[in-house]
């Protein structure tokens, strides 16, 4: 019968007086199929109390088969108390060989990876944490027309306190949140319920690093019990992420200079960012730099910040992103020095509303454009005079802005539209119905014809002329203009639409306009 040993070795080098570091040594030939949660937490344990600073894991893959928890609960103070613990193997975040200390979770559709509660200064290092969430990708179109609420495997948890995570950093609070907290048992067999005690006392300075995170609804979240605090200065750095939901999420607005920095985020995710979500629902200030976005991405962000904090976004590149996503601001945030280029309507099998979307939000020296299709991007902007800014930035078209005070309007400067280096300056806000400065305008809706048309077929009758692969841009209520699809084929008797948004209603009828240029000189 074969057994797993278990042995924790303790080093001290006397010429360098380096600290003790605890060593896991597994049997050869290793026992894979065994749950080595046990052993490991048995370890971190051992090092926290002991004060040992260090805990190294080999190369091998290990199944666990429950949560790993870093915590020092103190019974005589009623609170966990500070505690440092690196946890470090051999991995890397963009090695591809499968080798490397590999920590597989995918037994477990619940819970958590890694669990911090309470650190100051816990550092997770070269590990890759493996987890069982597995969405099915039926089509581009059904991806890219996906909503965060409704994405999802069907299997794996995904709750507003205890949403199934590879790192999170402060999993539990003083008390058992609405939605039953995190299910499950820990290593020892006992009920993960009684981690719910102490006070609002959280985690500061962790530190993330050489890491891959695959397959979680979530990779890396802060603070998701709703009451504790801190969670800040959090620095990620060489990441990768994959097959997921989202990547970070941030829960309360005392997550401070928290950074994720030179990350490869490929395979099948939502959303990169999202806050307000999960836990108490509040807003942090968080810096992202460095990202390079590949694969199937839906979005970037999702950041309603209001009037909590803002958070910064630079050098980000992406590649088939369906949207930059959505900020809602009053705190000044921006994108700069940034490349989005966002999946056409035939990679993504419609023409993508809200390419970026919100208010509040400044994009700063970014190249915006739909790579390999010469047609706008799209912008959504908040109700009333609400505006998002674009300074320094470059377009291959003019983008689909706005069209009426109601929906808010965009602001350019300095921004060049394709290769011949036009100027983009218009000014604002604008009306469909006056077009009282058309010099100062970048484009404005030309109607196609008087009438109003039925898009459920896409097949729209009409004698007036327009240009195979012309965006049309549509409205029913004459309030809410957008993009409505492409010509794709002319007829007889007028012209195909295709590859339209899924938020069409094929009940109304809309009248149908050109998008034309009008540059200022």
């Amino acid at each position: 019968m074969k057994k797993i040993f278990f042995s924790l070795l303790v080093f001290v080098s006397f010429a360098s007086s380096r600290p003790p570091i605890a060593i896991v040594t597994p049997p050869q030939p290793l026992v894979v199929d065994k749950d080595w949660s046990p052993i490991f937490q048995k370890g971190i344990d051992s090092c926290i109390a002991n004060n040992i600073p260090e805990y190294f894991i080999p190369a091998g893959r290990f199944i666990c088969r429950e949560p790993l928890i870093l915590s020092k609960w103190s019974a005589a103070n009623g609170y966990y108390v500070p505690f440092s613990l690196t946890i470090f193997g051999t991995s890397t975040f963009a090695g591809a060989d499968g080798s490397g200390t590999i920590l597989d979770f995918s037994s477990m559709t619940s819970g958590f990876g890694i669990g911090i509660q309470g650190g100051k200064g816990v550092e997770l290092k070269r590990i890759k944490l493996i987890g069982a969430f597995n969405y099915k990708l039926k089509s581009a179109y059904s991806f890219y027309n996906s909503t965060l609420q409704n994405f999802s495997d069907g299997v794996c948890r995904d709750s507003q306190y205890s949403p199934y995570s590879a790192i999170v950093i402060d999993p539990f609070g003083p008390a058992v949140p609405a939605d039953g907290g995190f299910p499950g048992k820990d290593a020892y067999g006992e009920s993960l319920k009684k981690y719910y005690r102490g006070q609002r006392n959280g985690s500061t300075g962790t530190v993330i690093e050489d890491c891959y995170l695959t397959n979680w609804v979530i990779g890396l979240i802060t603070s998701p019990n709703g009451i504790t605090q801190n969670a800040e200065l959090v620095l990620a750095d060489k990441i990768q992420f994959g097959n997921m939901k989202i990547c970070v999420a941030g829960c309360q607005d005392q997550e401070k200079m928290n950074r994720v920095s030179n990350v490869m985020e490929w395979g099948v995710v939502h959303t990169c960012f999202a806050a307000g979500l999960y836990g108490a629902g509040s807003i942090g200030n968080w810096n992202f730099d460095h990202w390079n976005i590949a694969g199937y991405t839906n979005q970037f962000v999702y950041d309603n910040e209001g009037g909590y904090f803002p958070s910064y976004y630079e050098n980000i590149y992406a590649e088939s992103i369906g949207r930059f996503g959505t900020i809602y601001s009053v705190n000044g945030s921006t994108v700069s020095n940034s490349s989005f280029n966002f999946a056409g309507y035939v990679e993504a099998g419609s023409y993508t509303e809200g390419m970026i979307s919100g208010y509040g939000v400044t994009f700063s020296g970014c190249q915006l454009r739909l790579y390999g299709q010469y047609s706008p991007i799209t912008i959504l902007t908040g109700v009333a005079s609400n505006i998002i800014h674009f300074r320094d930035c470059a377009f291959d078209v003019v983008p689909f802005y706005p069209q009426t005070y109601l929906y808010g309007y965009s602001d350019f400067s300095n921004c060049t539209v394709g290769q011949a280096h036009q100027i983009l300056n218009p000014v604002a806000p604008q009306k469909v119905s006056s077009f009282a400065y058309p010099s100062d305008m970048a484009a404005k809706a030309v109607p196609v014809d008087p009438h109003t048309h039925l898009l459920n077929s896409g097949k729209i009758v009409s004698d007036s002329a327009v240009s195979l692969n012309e965006p049309i841009v549509g409205t029913y209520n004459y309030v809410d203009y957008k993009i409505v699809g492409v010509v794709t084929a002319k007829t007889n008797t007028g012209f195909v639409i295709s590859y339209m948004p899924a938020s069409i209603d094929s009940t109304k009828k809309y009248s149908l306009y050109h998008w034309k240029t009008i540059l200022k000189k």
